[in-house]
């Protein structure tokens, strides 16, 4: 059961619609009762990339990196939301990473 605060993995629409590229997502939560639609945040391993005070990052030295199932430091995009139809891959994020969902 997919739940906010999860990461899922699913095409997520460049900036300019040119393309997509396959990449976690953090799910903020459902955006319709009836579709398996959802509100997501990008998460990108571009750590230069990350906006200080708006990005959250998330590094091997955090004790809960290792349950993430993220396989390198990662930020979670503030800035970059979507609504996808997820294919969910239920590996749970950090508290505190649930915490951001609930921030926004």
């Amino acid at each position: 059961m997919k739940r906010a605060g999860q990461i899922a993995l699913t095409p997520f629409p460049n900036t300019d619609l040119s393309g997509s590229k396959r990449r976690p997502v953090l799910l903020i939560r459902q955006a319709s009762n009836h579709f398996d639609d959802w509100l997501v945040c990008m998460v990108s391993s571009q750590l230069h990339q990350a906006e200080s005070g708006f990005d959250e990052i998330l590094v091997p030295q955090d004790p809960d990196f290792a349950c993430s199932g993220l396989k390198a430091p990662s930020a979670f995009r503030g800035s970059r939301y979507w609504t996808v139809t997820c294919n969910y891959s239920g590996v749970p994020v950090r508290p505190s990473a649930a915490d951001y969902a609930k921030r926004g």
